[in-house]
Protein backbone atom coordinates (compact mmCIF):
# COMPACT_ATOMS: atom_id res chain seq x y z
CA UNK A 1 0.00 0.00 0.00
CA UNK A 2 2.05 2.65 -1.09
CA UNK A 3 -0.50 5.44 -0.41
CA UNK A 4 -0.65 4.28 2.84
CA UNK A 5 3.30 4.71 3.62
CA UNK A 6 3.00 7.97 1.45
CA UNK A 7 0.51 9.28 3.97
CA UNK A 8 2.38 7.75 7.00
CA UNK A 9 6.06 9.29 6.45
CA UNK A 10 4.06 13.17 5.12
CA UNK A 11 1.78 13.15 8.46
CA UNK A 12 5.52 12.44 10.66
CA UNK A 13 7.57 14.91 8.57
CA UNK A 14 4.84 17.73 8.28
CA UNK A 15 4.74 17.78 4.85
CA UNK A 16 1.95 17.77 1.96
CA UNK A 17 1.33 14.33 0.04
CA UNK A 18 3.09 16.39 -2.53
CA UNK A 19 6.44 16.38 -1.05
CA UNK A 20 6.71 12.61 -0.57
CA UNK A 21 6.77 9.92 -3.52
CA UNK A 22 6.67 6.32 -2.17
CA UNK A 23 8.18 3.93 -4.68
CA UNK A 24 7.27 -0.40 -4.42
CA UNK A 25 9.26 -2.38 -7.54
CA UNK A 26 7.84 -5.98 -5.85
CA UNK A 27 7.53 -6.92 -2.37
CA UNK A 28 7.85 -10.68 -1.12
CA UNK A 29 4.71 -12.29 -0.96
CA UNK A 30 1.06 -11.24 -0.28
CA UNK A 31 0.92 -11.65 3.80
CA UNK A 32 -1.00 -8.69 4.93
CA UNK A 33 1.52 -7.22 7.65
CA UNK A 34 3.21 -5.12 4.52
CA UNK A 35 0.08 -3.50 4.08
CA UNK A 36 0.06 -1.90 7.91
CA UNK A 37 2.98 -2.57 10.03
CA UNK A 38 5.22 -1.99 7.51
CA UNK A 39 4.74 1.82 7.41
CA UNK A 40 6.38 2.00 11.11
CA UNK A 41 10.05 1.34 9.70
CA UNK A 42 8.84 3.85 6.50
CA UNK A 43 8.28 6.72 8.96
CA UNK A 44 11.32 5.91 11.11
CA UNK A 45 13.35 6.12 8.23
CA UNK A 46 11.95 8.91 7.00
CA UNK A 47 13.14 11.11 10.09
CA UNK A 48 16.33 9.69 10.23
CA UNK A 49 16.67 11.07 6.44
CA UNK A 50 15.19 14.31 6.66
CA UNK A 51 17.06 15.11 9.56
CA UNK A 52 20.62 13.86 8.59
CA UNK A 53 19.86 14.93 4.47
CA UNK A 54 21.12 10.96 3.94
CA UNK A 55 19.90 8.02 2.48
CA UNK A 56 18.21 5.74 5.38
CA UNK A 57 17.95 2.13 5.09
CA UNK A 58 16.12 -0.24 8.05
CA UNK A 59 16.21 -4.15 7.28
CA UNK A 60 14.90 -5.67 10.70
CA UNK A 61 15.90 -9.44 11.05
CA UNK A 62 13.57 -12.04 11.04
CA UNK A 63 13.03 -12.25 14.86
CA UNK A 64 11.75 -8.53 15.19
CA UNK A 65 10.28 -8.61 11.72
CA UNK A 66 7.87 -11.45 12.87
CA UNK A 67 7.32 -9.86 16.60
CA UNK A 68 5.87 -6.60 14.97
CA UNK A 69 4.35 -8.19 11.82
CA UNK A 70 1.33 -9.74 13.42
CA UNK A 71 -0.71 -12.18 12.84
CA UNK A 72 -3.80 -13.78 11.36
CA UNK A 73 -7.06 -13.16 13.51
CA UNK A 74 -8.17 -15.59 15.96
CA UNK A 75 -12.00 -15.26 16.16
CA UNK A 76 -14.50 -17.06 18.29
CA UNK A 77 -18.11 -17.82 17.24
CA UNK A 78 -21.27 -18.78 19.57
CA UNK A 79 -23.99 -19.72 17.66
CA UNK A 80 -27.84 -20.78 18.21
CA UNK A 81 -29.45 -22.61 15.03
CA UNK A 82 -32.86 -24.02 13.59
CA UNK A 83 -32.96 -26.49 11.59
CA UNK A 84 -35.78 -28.83 10.38
CA UNK A 85 -35.76 -32.97 11.04
CA UNK A 86 -34.67 -33.26 7.18
CA UNK A 87 -31.66 -30.58 7.87
CA UNK A 88 -32.83 -27.42 6.31
CA UNK A 89 -31.52 -24.68 8.13
CA UNK A 90 -34.28 -22.26 9.34
CA UNK A 91 -32.39 -19.78 11.34
CA UNK A 92 -28.88 -18.51 12.61
CA UNK A 93 -27.98 -16.35 15.76
CA UNK A 94 -24.29 -15.82 15.91
CA UNK A 95 -21.76 -14.05 18.37
CA UNK A 96 -18.66 -13.54 16.54
CA UNK A 97 -15.42 -12.12 18.38
CA UNK A 98 -11.93 -11.42 17.19
CA UNK A 99 -8.60 -10.72 18.93
CA UNK A 100 -7.78 -7.19 17.21
CA UNK A 101 -4.40 -7.34 19.85
CA UNK A 102 -3.69 -3.98 21.36
CA UNK A 103 -4.21 -1.51 18.58
CA UNK A 104 -6.76 -1.69 16.26
CA UNK A 105 -5.21 -1.82 12.86
CA UNK A 106 -7.24 -3.48 10.13
CA UNK A 107 -9.55 -5.67 12.94
CA UNK A 108 -12.49 -3.99 12.42
CA UNK A 109 -12.83 -4.28 8.17
CA UNK A 110 -11.59 -8.11 9.37
CA UNK A 111 -14.69 -8.55 11.45
CA UNK A 112 -17.02 -6.74 8.82
CA UNK A 113 -15.76 -9.45 6.30
CA UNK A 114 -16.09 -12.31 8.57
CA UNK A 115 -19.77 -11.40 9.60
CA UNK A 116 -20.43 -10.79 5.32
CA UNK A 117 -19.41 -14.19 5.00
CA UNK A 118 -21.02 -15.78 8.35
CA UNK A 119 -23.37 -17.71 5.82
CA UNK A 120 -20.66 -19.22 3.41
CA UNK A 121 -22.71 -20.83 0.78
CA UNK A 122 -25.76 -21.78 2.69
CA UNK A 123 -29.30 -20.14 2.26
CA UNK A 124 -30.44 -19.12 5.64
CA UNK A 125 -34.05 -17.00 5.48
CA UNK A 126 -33.47 -15.54 9.14
CA UNK A 127 -30.35 -14.87 10.09
CA UNK A 128 -28.70 -12.28 13.10
CA UNK A 129 -24.80 -11.67 13.06
CA UNK A 130 -23.53 -9.65 16.48
CA UNK A 131 -19.55 -8.91 15.60
CA UNK A 132 -16.94 -7.09 18.20
CA UNK A 133 -13.17 -6.44 17.83
CA UNK A 134 -11.89 -7.35 21.36
CA UNK A 135 -8.84 -4.90 22.73
CA UNK A 136 -6.47 -7.64 24.33
CA UNK A 137 -3.04 -7.35 25.88
CA UNK A 138 -1.24 -9.04 23.44
CA UNK A 139 0.10 -8.01 19.61
CA UNK A 140 -1.64 -6.03 17.67
CA UNK A 141 -3.25 -8.96 14.56
CA UNK A 142 -3.50 -7.56 10.93
CA UNK A 143 -4.61 -8.24 7.06
CA UNK A 144 -3.58 -12.14 6.04
CA UNK A 145 -5.21 -13.57 3.38
CA UNK A 146 -8.86 -13.80 3.12
CA UNK A 147 -9.21 -10.75 5.24
CA UNK A 148 -11.89 -12.66 7.67
CA UNK A 149 -13.75 -14.77 5.59
CA UNK A 150 -11.81 -18.20 6.10
CA UNK A 151 -13.10 -17.33 9.72
CA UNK A 152 -16.72 -16.61 9.19
CA UNK A 153 -16.73 -19.39 7.30
CA UNK A 154 -14.30 -21.62 9.15
CA UNK A 155 -17.60 -20.84 12.11
CA UNK A 156 -20.02 -21.51 9.92
CA UNK A 157 -18.54 -25.11 8.69
CA UNK A 158 -18.63 -25.87 12.28
CA UNK A 159 -22.35 -25.86 13.53
CA UNK A 160 -23.40 -27.47 10.23
CA UNK A 161 -21.16 -30.35 11.94
CA UNK A 162 -23.11 -29.95 14.65
CA UNK A 163 -26.46 -30.11 12.67
CA UNK A 164 -25.40 -33.39 11.00
CA UNK A 165 -24.23 -35.00 14.54
CA UNK A 166 -27.69 -33.75 15.83
CA UNK A 167 -29.50 -35.32 12.89
CA UNK A 168 -27.09 -38.27 12.20
CA UNK A 169 -26.26 -37.88 8.98
CA UNK A 170 -23.50 -36.55 6.98
CA UNK A 171 -22.28 -33.00 6.93
CA UNK A 172 -22.18 -33.47 2.47
CA UNK A 173 -25.79 -34.19 2.84
CA UNK A 174 -27.06 -30.88 5.06
CA UNK A 175 -24.53 -29.11 3.33
CA UNK A 176 -26.19 -29.75 -0.68
CA UNK A 177 -29.72 -29.53 0.64
CA UNK A 178 -28.86 -25.94 1.93
CA UNK A 179 -26.55 -24.43 -1.26
CA UNK A 180 -27.19 -20.62 -2.49
CA UNK A 181 -28.68 -20.70 -5.57
CA UNK A 182 -28.94 -17.23 -8.54
CA UNK A 183 -32.16 -15.57 -6.73
CA UNK A 184 -30.82 -16.30 -2.74
CA UNK A 185 -31.02 -13.09 -1.17
CA UNK A 186 -28.09 -12.63 1.22
CA UNK A 187 -28.94 -11.67 5.01
CA UNK A 188 -26.97 -8.28 4.20
CA UNK A 189 -29.74 -7.46 1.08
CA UNK A 190 -27.36 -8.53 -1.78
CA UNK A 191 -28.75 -11.06 -4.48
CA UNK A 192 -26.79 -13.99 -5.67
CA UNK A 193 -26.00 -14.31 -9.65
CA UNK A 194 -24.46 -16.78 -11.57
CA UNK A 195 -23.97 -19.19 -8.65
CA UNK A 196 -22.05 -22.48 -9.59
CA UNK A 197 -21.11 -23.69 -5.97
CA UNK A 198 -23.54 -26.50 -6.98
CA UNK A 199 -21.81 -27.39 -10.42
CA UNK A 200 -18.62 -26.92 -8.43
CA UNK A 201 -19.43 -29.24 -5.45
CA UNK A 202 -20.57 -32.07 -7.90
CA UNK A 203 -17.18 -31.50 -10.08
CA UNK A 204 -14.80 -32.49 -6.89
CA UNK A 205 -17.09 -35.46 -5.26
CA UNK A 206 -16.62 -37.13 -9.05
CA UNK A 207 -12.63 -36.21 -9.44
CA UNK A 208 -12.24 -37.10 -5.35
CA UNK A 209 -14.34 -40.26 -5.65
CA UNK A 210 -15.80 -39.10 -2.65
CA UNK A 211 -18.19 -41.85 -1.99
CA UNK A 212 -15.27 -45.22 -2.47
CA UNK A 213 -12.97 -42.30 -0.42
CA UNK A 214 -15.35 -42.57 2.29
CA UNK A 215 -16.04 -46.19 2.03
CA UNK A 216 -12.08 -46.77 2.29
CA UNK A 217 -11.61 -44.51 5.28
CA UNK A 218 -14.34 -46.45 6.70
CA UNK A 219 -12.58 -49.70 6.00
CA UNK A 220 -9.28 -48.42 7.74
CA UNK A 221 -10.60 -46.96 10.73
CA UNK A 222 -12.24 -50.36 11.60
CA UNK A 223 -8.81 -52.59 10.61
CA UNK A 224 -6.84 -49.86 12.65
CA UNK A 225 -6.91 -48.67 16.29
CA UNK A 226 -4.57 -46.27 16.56
CA UNK A 227 -3.85 -45.04 13.32
CA UNK A 228 -7.29 -43.27 11.68
CA UNK A 229 -8.15 -41.54 9.26
CA UNK A 230 -11.37 -38.68 8.28
CA UNK A 231 -12.41 -37.08 5.08
CA UNK A 232 -14.27 -33.54 4.42
CA UNK A 233 -15.51 -31.71 1.80
CA UNK A 234 -15.61 -27.96 2.21
CA UNK A 235 -17.19 -25.34 0.11
CA UNK A 236 -16.29 -21.64 -0.13
CA UNK A 237 -17.93 -18.73 -1.52
CA UNK A 238 -16.22 -15.05 -1.38
CA UNK A 239 -17.35 -11.65 -2.11
CA UNK A 240 -14.89 -9.40 -4.75
CA UNK A 241 -14.66 -5.97 -4.04
CA UNK A 242 -13.77 -3.76 -0.95
CA UNK A 243 -16.37 -3.60 1.10
CA UNK A 244 -15.85 0.04 1.45
CA UNK A 245 -17.15 1.36 -1.36
CA UNK A 246 -14.74 4.61 -2.09
CA UNK A 247 -11.61 1.91 -1.98
CA UNK A 248 -13.01 0.35 -5.17
CA UNK A 249 -11.02 2.79 -7.72
CA UNK A 250 -7.71 2.45 -10.00
CA UNK A 251 -5.35 4.00 -12.00
CA UNK A 252 -2.69 3.68 -14.45
CA UNK A 253 -0.50 5.47 -16.87
CA UNK A 254 0.12 3.91 -20.35
CA UNK A 255 2.84 5.60 -22.77
CA UNK A 256 3.45 4.54 -26.25
CA UNK A 257 6.86 5.28 -27.47
CA UNK A 258 7.68 5.59 -31.64
CA UNK A 259 9.80 2.52 -31.39
CA UNK A 260 6.62 0.41 -30.90
CA UNK A 261 7.11 -0.43 -27.06
CA UNK A 262 4.89 0.25 -24.32
CA UNK A 263 5.69 1.46 -20.80
CA UNK A 264 2.91 0.61 -18.47
CA UNK A 265 2.36 1.94 -14.55
CA UNK A 266 -0.44 0.80 -12.56
CA UNK A 267 -1.15 1.34 -8.85
CA UNK A 268 -1.17 -1.88 -7.58
CA UNK A 269 1.91 -4.02 -5.73
CA UNK A 270 3.50 -6.64 -7.65
CA UNK A 271 3.95 -9.26 -4.83
CA UNK A 272 4.20 -12.73 -6.68
CA UNK A 273 0.37 -12.67 -7.88
CA UNK A 274 1.50 -12.23 -11.58
CA UNK A 275 -0.31 -8.51 -11.44
CA UNK A 276 2.40 -7.45 -13.28
CA UNK A 277 2.21 -10.12 -15.83
CA UNK A 278 -1.81 -9.62 -15.99
CA UNK A 279 -2.06 -6.00 -16.80
CA UNK A 280 0.99 -6.35 -19.33
CA UNK A 281 -0.98 -8.68 -20.76
CA UNK A 282 -4.11 -6.65 -20.97
CA UNK A 283 -1.99 -3.60 -22.90
CA UNK A 284 -0.33 -6.17 -24.86
CA UNK A 285 -3.85 -7.72 -26.35
CA UNK A 286 -5.06 -4.38 -26.61
CA UNK A 287 -2.58 -3.30 -28.98
CA UNK A 288 -2.17 -6.17 -30.67
CA UNK A 289 1.68 -6.61 -30.08
CA UNK A 290 3.82 -8.95 -28.14
CA UNK A 291 3.63 -9.44 -24.46
CA UNK A 292 7.82 -8.65 -24.53
CA UNK A 293 7.12 -5.04 -26.33
CA UNK A 294 5.31 -4.05 -22.74
CA UNK A 295 7.32 -3.02 -20.06
CA UNK A 296 6.39 -2.67 -16.34
CA UNK A 297 7.30 0.52 -14.27
CA UNK A 298 7.86 0.33 -10.53
CA UNK A 299 4.72 1.48 -8.51
CA UNK A 300 4.96 4.84 -7.92
CA UNK A 301 2.97 7.61 -5.97
CA UNK A 302 3.73 10.25 -8.22
CA UNK A 303 2.83 8.42 -11.09
CA UNK A 304 -0.49 7.08 -10.41
CA UNK A 305 -1.77 8.93 -7.28
CA UNK A 306 -4.24 7.88 -4.48
CA UNK A 307 -3.83 4.39 -4.98
CA UNK A 308 -5.75 1.57 -2.87
CA UNK A 309 -4.10 -1.25 -1.54
CA UNK A 310 -3.49 -4.31 -3.26
CA UNK A 311 -5.80 -6.29 -1.45
CA UNK A 312 -9.24 -7.99 -1.73
CA UNK A 313 -8.50 -10.21 -4.71
CA UNK A 314 -9.66 -7.18 -6.89
CA UNK A 315 -6.37 -5.72 -7.90
CA UNK A 316 -6.51 -7.51 -11.71
CA UNK A 317 -9.86 -6.39 -12.28
CA UNK A 318 -9.42 -2.75 -10.93
CA UNK A 319 -6.29 -2.44 -12.66
CA UNK A 320 -6.44 -4.51 -15.69
CA UNK A 321 -9.92 -2.23 -16.49
CA UNK A 322 -7.90 0.81 -15.46
CA UNK A 323 -4.91 -0.26 -18.20
CA UNK A 324 -7.77 -1.08 -20.92
CA UNK A 325 -8.98 2.37 -20.36
CA UNK A 326 -5.77 4.02 -21.08
CA UNK A 327 -4.79 1.78 -23.94
CA UNK A 328 -8.50 2.93 -25.33
CA UNK A 329 -8.02 6.00 -25.42
CA UNK A 330 -4.96 6.12 -27.35
CA UNK A 331 -6.08 4.04 -29.89
CA UNK A 332 -9.00 6.39 -30.31
CA UNK A 333 -6.78 9.06 -30.89
CA UNK A 334 -4.48 6.41 -33.43
CA UNK A 335 -7.34 5.87 -35.46
CA UNK A 336 -8.02 8.95 -37.87
CA UNK A 337 -3.87 7.92 -38.45
CA UNK A 338 -5.15 3.94 -39.13
CA UNK A 339 -7.80 5.26 -41.85
CA UNK A 340 -5.56 6.80 -43.81
CA UNK A 341 -2.67 3.93 -44.39
CA UNK A 342 -1.54 0.26 -43.71
CA UNK A 343 1.78 0.18 -41.62
CA UNK A 344 3.83 -2.58 -41.27
CA UNK A 345 4.26 -2.57 -38.14
CA UNK A 346 2.98 -1.09 -34.86
CA UNK A 347 6.64 1.03 -34.63
CA UNK A 348 5.45 2.58 -38.05
CA UNK A 349 2.25 3.17 -36.75
CA UNK A 350 3.44 4.87 -33.48
CA UNK A 351 5.87 6.95 -35.18
CA UNK A 352 3.36 8.14 -37.64
CA UNK A 353 0.75 9.20 -35.17
CA UNK A 354 3.94 11.06 -33.57
CA UNK A 355 4.74 12.93 -36.67
CA UNK A 356 1.13 13.97 -37.02
CA UNK A 357 1.20 15.01 -32.59
CA UNK A 358 -1.04 12.68 -31.53
CA UNK A 359 -0.77 12.30 -27.80
CA UNK A 360 0.72 8.53 -27.18
CA UNK A 361 -0.30 8.69 -23.42
CA UNK A 362 -3.20 8.52 -21.09
CA UNK A 363 -4.36 7.97 -17.64
CA UNK A 364 -6.75 5.46 -17.12
CA UNK A 365 -9.39 5.34 -14.70
CA UNK A 366 -11.64 2.46 -13.33
CA UNK A 367 -14.11 2.28 -10.14
CA UNK A 368 -16.33 -0.58 -10.04
CA UNK A 369 -19.80 0.06 -10.39
CA UNK A 370 -23.11 -0.60 -8.52
CA UNK A 371 -20.95 -1.43 -5.07
CA UNK A 372 -22.34 0.31 -1.98
CA UNK A 373 -23.30 -0.62 1.47
CA UNK A 374 -25.34 1.13 3.94
CA UNK A 375 -24.10 -0.02 7.91
CA UNK A 376 -26.80 2.23 9.30
CA UNK A 377 -29.54 -0.49 7.86
CA UNK A 378 -27.06 -3.23 7.37
CA UNK A 379 -28.28 -3.03 3.63
CA UNK A 380 -26.50 -3.07 0.32
CA UNK A 381 -24.56 -4.53 -2.58
CA UNK A 382 -20.62 -4.66 -1.01
CA UNK A 383 -19.54 -6.98 -3.96
CA UNK A 384 -19.17 -7.09 -7.49
CA UNK A 385 -19.43 -10.75 -7.65
CA UNK A 386 -18.64 -13.74 -5.84
CA UNK A 387 -15.88 -16.59 -6.77
CA UNK A 388 -16.52 -20.59 -5.31
CA UNK A 389 -15.18 -23.12 -4.63
CA UNK A 390 -14.72 -26.31 -2.79
CA UNK A 391 -11.97 -28.64 -1.20
CA UNK A 392 -11.46 -32.43 -0.50
CA UNK A 393 -8.78 -33.58 2.16
CA UNK A 394 -8.06 -37.29 3.57
CA UNK A 395 -6.31 -36.65 6.97
CA UNK A 396 -4.05 -39.49 9.11
CA UNK A 397 -3.98 -38.79 12.64
CA UNK A 398 -2.11 -41.09 15.15
CA UNK A 399 -4.13 -41.02 18.44
CA UNK A 400 -1.47 -42.07 20.54
CA UNK A 401 0.74 -39.00 20.01
CA UNK A 402 -1.10 -36.47 17.78
CA UNK A 403 0.84 -36.43 15.21
CA UNK A 404 -0.87 -36.42 11.61
CA UNK A 405 -0.54 -35.62 7.76
CA UNK A 406 -3.09 -34.64 4.70
CA UNK A 407 -3.00 -37.95 2.43
CA UNK A 408 -4.34 -36.05 -0.39
CA UNK A 409 -6.13 -32.84 -1.30
CA UNK A 410 -8.29 -31.86 -4.15
CA UNK A 411 -9.51 -28.32 -4.88
CA UNK A 412 -11.98 -27.33 -7.60
CA UNK A 413 -12.41 -23.31 -7.99
CA UNK A 414 -14.92 -21.43 -10.64
CA UNK A 415 -12.01 -18.35 -11.73
CA UNK A 416 -14.75 -17.47 -14.51
CA UNK A 417 -12.35 -16.39 -17.93
CA UNK A 418 -8.83 -16.64 -16.76
CA UNK A 419 -6.19 -13.97 -17.93
CA UNK A 420 -3.14 -16.61 -17.54
CA UNK A 421 -4.23 -19.79 -16.27
CA UNK A 422 -0.41 -20.95 -15.10
CA UNK A 423 -0.80 -18.15 -12.64
CA UNK A 424 -4.07 -19.00 -11.33
CA UNK A 425 -3.02 -22.44 -11.39
CA UNK A 426 0.42 -21.49 -9.47
CA UNK A 427 -1.97 -19.38 -6.63
CA UNK A 428 -4.12 -22.43 -6.45
CA UNK A 429 -1.15 -24.99 -5.94
CA UNK A 430 -0.11 -22.37 -3.06
CA UNK A 431 -3.00 -23.86 -1.39
CA UNK A 432 -1.70 -27.49 -1.40
CA UNK A 433 0.25 -28.98 1.04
Amino acid sequence: APHNHQQCVANVLGLPLSKVVCKTKRIGGGFGGRETRSAIFAAAASVSSYCLRRPVKIVLDRDIDMITTGHRHSFLGKYKVGFTNKGKILALDIKIYNNGGHTLDRSLSVLERAMFHSDNVYEILNIRINGQVCLTNLPSNTAFRGFGAPQGMLIVENWIHHVATELKRSPEEIKELNFHKDGTMLHYGQLVQDCTISSVWDELKVSCNFEEARKAVSSFNTNNRWRKRGIAMVPTKLGISFSVKFMNQAGALVQVYTDGTVLLTHGGVEMGQGLHTKVAQVAASSFNIPLSSVFISETSTDKVPNASATAASASSDLYGAAVLDACQQIKARMEPIASRANHKSFAEFAQACYIERVDLSAHGFHATPDVAFDWTHGKGTPYHYFTYGAAFAEVEIDTLTGDFHIRTADIVMDLGFSLNPAIDIGQKLKLTP
